[in-house]
């Protein structure tokens, strides 16, 4: 019987996948125009979570000035960093493990 790789699991630095199915990163444009992502993106990310499983988030723009694109989300503030802990949790709730692409 063949082993599907893909369904295999694989250790990532300090992280254990349990396959090595990857979200990749797409730009979702689900942030306010201040760059503050919104509750879609937390449930975005939570539906396509799996146990084990790696996610890697859309770019998030580290400087105002860095936004190519309209609503995407950022990472300069207070405000932005509170909303991301929420994705990030809701991720974690399922068992996923989180990356962030940084712009």
């Amino acid at each position: 019987m063949a082993v599907d790789v893909l369904q295999t699991s694989f250790k990532l630095s300090l992280h254990y996948l349990s396959h090595r199915i990857v979200l990749a990163p797409m730009t979702r444009m689900r942030a306010s125009s201040t760059g503050t992502p919104n509750a879609s993106a937390a449930e975005y990310y939570s539906e396509r979570s799996t146990p084990g499983g790696l996610l890697i988030s859309e770019g998030i723009v580290i400087d105002p000035r860095g936004r190519g694109f309209p609503n995407t989300p950022g990472l300069w503030n207070e405000e932005q960093v509170k909303a991301w802990k929420s994705i990030t949790e809701a991720v974690k709730q399922k068992g996923g493990i989180f990356f962030a692409q940084i712009w």
